[in-house]
C-alpha cells in the first residue's frame, strides 16, 4: 500500500500542477491560489513521506504526520471546490474555466482522495496498534432515508 500511496499522491500532485485552468485562475484569485497550492504541495509531501516510512523501524510520529497531512489535502480539496461554487466567483468573466475546474475536482481529485483513505490507513495501521475502536450508526429520519455513520478510533 505504501508503494501505492507514494505514486498516486506523486501523480495527482503532478496533475494538479499541470492543470492549465487551474493555473489561469490561480494567477486572477489568490484564494484559488492558495487552495490550489496546499493541495499540490500536501500530495508531494506525501509522496515524500512515503519514501521515508519503513514499517520496520518508523516511529508512530510518523503515522500521525502522514494522517494529518492527508486530511490537510482533503480540507483543501474541500475548500477549493466549495469556493469555486460560490456565486460571485461562479458567476465571474472566468466562468468557463472555473466550472471546468471544479468538474474536474469534483470529479477527479476528490474521488481520487476519497479512494486513497483506504490506503492510508492500511499504512498507519502497521505503524501504530489501535488500542480502541467505537462505532455509531442509524438510519436516518430524512425523506431519502439516508444512513449515518460515525467511527472513532483512539490509537495507544
Amino acid at each position: 500500500m505504501l508503494k501505492v500511496l507514494e505514486y498516486s499522491a506523486w501523480h495527482m500532485s503532478g496533475q494538479v500542477d499541470s492543470n492549465q485552468d487551474l493555473l489561469t485562475l490561480s494567477s486572477n484569485d489568490s484564494r484559488i491560489k492558495a487552495f490550489g497550492d496546499e493541495v499540490r504541495d500536501g500530495l508531494g509531501q506525501i509522496s515524500i513521506d512515503c519514501k521515508k516510512i519503513n514499517f520496520n523501524s518508523s516511529s508512530k510520529q510518523e503515522a500521525i504526520d502522514l494522517l494529518s497531512r492527508f486530511q490537510s489535502v482533503v480540507s483543501s480539496a474541500s475548500l477549493l471546490q466549495s469556493y469555486l461554487s460560490m456565486p460571485n466567483v461562479a458567476a465571474s468573466n472566468l466562468a468557463n474555466m472555473i466550472s471546468n475546474v471544479s468538474q474536474w475536482v469534483t470529479g477527479t481529485v476528490i474521488p481520487w482522495l476519497q479512494n486513497m483513505w483506504g490506503s492510508v490507513w492500511a499504512v498507519v495501521s502497521k505503524l501504530i496498534t489501535p488500542k480502541e475502536w467505537k462505532m455509531k450508526g442509524g438510519i436516518g429520519s430524512s425523506v431519502l432515508g439516508l444512513a449515518n455513520a460515525e467511527m472513532e478510533i483512539t490509537f495507544g
